[in-house]
């Protein structure tokens, strides 16, 4: 799948049609893992009977839900999709429950929807919110949504301040943030929806922005000059890496394809996505891996510390590179079999938001870079699975 053709390609169109075409396959390879959780561009094609499915769909309002929520003896009636009348034993309105899950179809976490129930009494004050069932990784939702779930309580719906997304979990909290002000808004019946924003805020999505288009033009017009290329490897850890949280993981691709991707939301993953893409189709063979890449800018900047390094031959790097597609197959057959997504959440790239990432993530990642002082590049040669990826669309 490297290259479509036993020959040498004879233009630069044909060259450019054989990438675009692996390109293709290599998407429906990562599509195809998403099938096995029997959802697709954030569209639902399992039974309706499969324990996913109520989560999912949020158009129940849950006995649990209730207990957290609403006054002991009170009961609930529909009144619509998303609201529900409450009233105490004497039939008394005391409040509304409001779902956001019919409200915010479009608004995703980093693996799905992250809808809420919020409960509004009669004076118009927000006294509770309970997070319904979603498919982001426990550890990062428990942390945005103790913070983010509680940031009203007891204040006015109408004059609530909006809570900070939670560094480290920025597309969950973000998510959640947006479930509430779509919540708020059908309370206050409100049309207007909030206003549309990157995860990581404009501001960073500009200076990641910048960055990518510093990289480009070290690569292209000063390549060979070390101080400069030194420059884009602190830049790409510091800024793209440390300060706004972004790279491209398997567990992004794997989650798009799940999920979707709200273009305005996600859009510091689309421009990263467009970068790797670009290269890959113009024939730039390991342009992200080299020049954008945060990880492998540590490493990088690691290789270059004065540490005695081991030679590796030819044929080292032959078997460093027949194992990272074996590691990149591996990975895709436990997809495949729905078995294996949990391994996603260990990828090292997750450790550039340390106060999220557990030991299990940071430990390994650290190691690599150690590593790093000694060989070139170990994980991103051995084991990266966007790494092997992007090679199987450039070459």
């Amino acid at each position: 799948m490297a290259t479509l053709s036993s020959k040498k390609s004879t233009t630069p169109f044909i060259a450019f049609l054989e990438r675009l075409l692996s390109l293709l396959v290599v998407l429906l390879l990562v599509a195809s893992t998403a099938v096995a959780t029997g959802r697709l561009l954030g569209h639902d094609f399992a039974a309706a009977d499969t324990p996913a499915a109520p989560a999912r769909t949020g158009t129940d309002l849950p006995a649990d839900k209730l207990k957290e929520l609403i006054p002991e003896g009170a009961h609930t009636v529909r009144r619509d999709s998303a609201v529900w009348e409450v009233f105490n034993d004497s039939e008394q309105l005391v409040g509304h429950v409001v779902n956001s899950a019919p409200l915010a179809r479009d608004i995703t976490g980093f693996a799905g929807p992250t809808p809420i129930y919020m409960y509004v009494d009669t004076e118009g004050t927000v006294t509770g919110i309970a997070a319904a069932d979603n498919l982001e990784t426990p550890d990062f939702f428990r942390r945005a949504a103790g913070k983010i779930l509680h940031a009203w309580d007891g204040r006015k719906a109408d004059g609530a301040a909006e809570p900070d997304a939670v560094s480290g979990a920025t597309y969950t909290s973000v998510s959640l943030i947006r479930n509430m002000q779509a919540a708020r808004n059908a309370f206050l019946s409100l049309p207007e929806r909030a206003a549309a924003a990157p995860a990581i805020g404009w501001g960073r999505t500009a200076a990641l922005t910048a960055v990518l288009l510093a990289g480009m033009l070290a690569a292209w017009r000063f390549r060979g000059k070390r101080f400069i290329r030194v420059t884009v490897l602190l830049l790409n850890v510091g800024v793209t890496g440390f300060w706004c949280g972004q790279t491209l993981s398997f567990s992004l691709f794997h989650h798009s394809m799940q999920n979707g991707l709200n273009l305005t939301t996600a859009l510091p993953a689309v421009l990263l996505l467009a970068v790797a893409a670009t290269a890959a189709l113009t024939g730039r063979k390991g342009y992200f891996c080299q020049w954008v890449c945060p990880y492998g800018s540590l490493q990088e900047l690691a290789w270059h510390l004065p540490f005695p390094k081991i030679t590796v031959g030819p044929r080292t790097f032959r078997f460093m590179s027949r194992l990272r597609l074996g590691a990149l197959l591996a990975l895709l057959a436990v997809l495949w079999t729905g078995t294996g997504a949990m391994l996603l959440d260990y990828e090292p790239f997750a450790a550039f938001q340390p106060a999220q990432a557990g030991a299990a993530v940071l430990v390994p990642a650290a190691l690599f870079v150690v590593a790093g002082c000694f060989l070139p590049r170990p994980w991103c040669r051995c084991l990266c699975p966007v790494g092997e990826i992007l090679k199987l669309t450039e070459n």
